[in-house]
């Protein structure tokens, strides 16, 4: 099944009200939903809505996507 941008960005509300502190870093399994995003939206939108930095967002993508962040 597919996440959409909706669900994932949903996950990082509940990861995010769920931390511990703020250096906590980002699951992985949260980065990689992100980066699935990037075949149906683009980069930009995907960093804005899920409040990324897209050099954290980068190492997760595929070979594929080397679109300008």
């Amino acid at each position: 099944m597919k996440l959409t941008i909706e669900q994932v960005e949903q996950q990082f509300i509940e990861w995010r009200q769920s931390k511990k502190n703020c250096r906590e870093r980002i699951p992985s399994q949260l980065l990689q939903a992100a980066a699935s995003l990037a075949g149906h939206h683009k980069i930009g939108e995907i960093t804005r809505r899920l409040r990324l930095d897209g050099r954290v967002l980068c190492p997760y993508l595929p070979p594929s996507s080397n679109l300008l962040l």
